[in-house]
């Protein structure tokens, strides 16, 4: 009865009548360690040894195999090659990083070995600065910093006020190129591809060969654009392959030597250092103008807003080629034609080693520093390079809201342009690939169609094994 009123069980009661100490309830913590003794004085009282627990393999063991799993994993820097960025992408084939994991758990159930969690996993991943592949642009720093209350107002004003002014810029140039006035081009290197590209789990741990392309995408209503592949074999990301794909494209596309008075050309790109603002494409470009009469310039879009009309090739490039199946590199160059019907299917073109030329030697201005002295403008604060025929100078433009200005003279070398100085080939034949590379394309083979295995056996290497950053953790 008197247990009912309370809602009370009988072993309720006598559990706390049996712990207490002259009618005084112990502490939980009292109560837990008097069971545990009373259990190790039954169990020593019956004379029974106290079974260890099995052993498991420790912690240690397991983030060494991690380690050394995602050692055997190809990876590659990012197509940018900023030298101080040190991330690394996992060539894959990898959507996400749970399709990362369970790539390794499979290889733990091969090894019996105990996998780790995916929360550690996944911070190993960040630790190691490890992404997957496709690498994209980065984000905006300066939008991303000010999210955080880690830039302030006046400071992010000014660079809203550059995005806005950069891209009331390109809103005006392609109303000229679509009156036909100016010739406008925008161009931007594609996020590496891999060659050979199969769902077939013999890639995960294998090199691949890295094929680039780089597209030049012209405003007139017809919207011609011309696409330049060419794979690691036949030239590295530099400043003179770019320039002579933009120059040799030019030449081709935008020349016309019927008229009179040729179009003004205007080239819009981000502001990469390598690819598009550097003393050697400045060099070529002041050349080409004054031997073809015509005026240049070029106008970089600000850090982190630099979306461009050639995007949406590179967008339509990547919807065609997925799920395709990649043998060779010429297989995207095919692709890239079916990416567009109207107005006209994208050109497609293959460029090799002995397309490229060496324009360091074009040493008309050493620098296209605005200044010289701590505190002055920098190549990076630079919004618009011209390029003018008559007076054979480059001028600059730090804001595009104000006129141009001359380079400083104490850039140029020499007061008079030379332009019978010839630009030698930049290679003399293909780039060999790492030996480990190579061998790692041989054991491809068995998953790719026999009439394809002469391309690769055929692929320059290295006769000894020589580690690139980009091969290794």
């Amino acid at each position: 009865m008197f247990l009912n009123t309370l809602c009370l069980n009988e072993w309720m009661v006598r559990n706390w009548i049996n712990s207490s100490i002259n009618g005084l309830p112990q502490s939980t913590k009292n109560i837990k360690n008097n069971n545990l003794q009373n259990n190790l004085n039954l169990e020593f009282d019956n004379e029974e040894e106290i079974e260890e627990p099995i052993p498991r393999v420790s912690v240690s063991v397991r983030h060494n195999h991690l380690i050394s799993w995602f050692g055997s994993l190809p990876k590659m820097p990012s197509h940018y090659c900023r030298k101080r960025s040190e991330r690394l992408y996992l060539e894959g084939p990898f959507n996400s990083k749970q399709e990362v994991y369970d790539v390794y758990l499979l290889k733990c159930k091969e090894e019996n070995m105990k996998p780790l969690s995916r929360s550690f996993f996944s911070r190993f991943m960040t630790q190691k600065k490890f992404s997957i592949y496709q690498p994209r642009k980065d984000l905006c720093d300066t939008c991303s910093s000010y999210k955080v209350k880690q830039v302030n107002e006046e400071n992010y004003q000014l660079h809203i006020a550059q995005k806005n002014q950069a891209r009331e810029e390109l809103k005006v140039d392609t109303l000229d190129a679509v009156a036909f006035k100016k010739i406008v081009l925008t161009m931007d290197l594609q996020a590496v591809k891999l060659c050979p590209a199969l769902n077939a789990s013999a890639l995960y741990y294998s090199m691949k060969l890295k094929v680039h392309n780089f597209t030049v995408y012209n405003l007139e209503p017809n919207h011609p654009c011309s696409n330049y592949w060419w794979d690691e074999s036949q030239g590295e990301l530099e400043a003179s392959v770019f320039t002579s794909i933009i120059l040799n494209h030019i030449k081709q596309q935008c020349i016309d030597e019927t008229q009179n008075k040729k179009k003004d050309i205007i080239i819009y790109s981000d502001g990469c250092g390598y690819q598009n603002r550097n003393t050697v494409l400045s060099n070529a470009l002041l050349k080409f103008s004054i031997e073809n009469n015509v005026i240049i310039e070029q106008k970089f879009l600000v850090k982190g807003h630099t979306q461009m009309p050639c995007d949406s090739v590179h967008s339509s490039i990547e919807r065609t080629i997925k799920n395709k199946e990649i043998y060779l590199p010429s297989d995207y160059m095919k692709l890239t034609k079916l990416a567009r019907k109207n107005p006209s299917p994208y050109e497609s073109h293959s460029v090799n080693y002995s397309d490229f030329y060496d324009y360091k030697k074009l040493n008309y201005y050493k620098s296209i520093r605005p200044g010289r002295s701590k505190g002055d403008p920098e190549v990076r604060n630079i919004r618009a390079l011209k390029y003018d025929p008559t007076t054979k100078k480059i001028y600059y433009k730090i804001n595009f809201e104000h006129e141009y200005t001359e380079l400083p003279q104490y850039h140029r070398t020499k007061k008079t342009i030379d332009l019978s100085i010839n630009t030698p080939c930049l290679y003399n034949s293909r780039i060999p690939i790492t030996l480990s590379k190579w061998n790692d394309l041989q054991k491809l083979k068995t998953v790719l169609p026999t009439d394809v295995h002469d391309y690769y056996d055929n692929i320059p290497h290295l006769k000894t094994y020589k580690e690139r950053k980009c091969d290794k953790i």
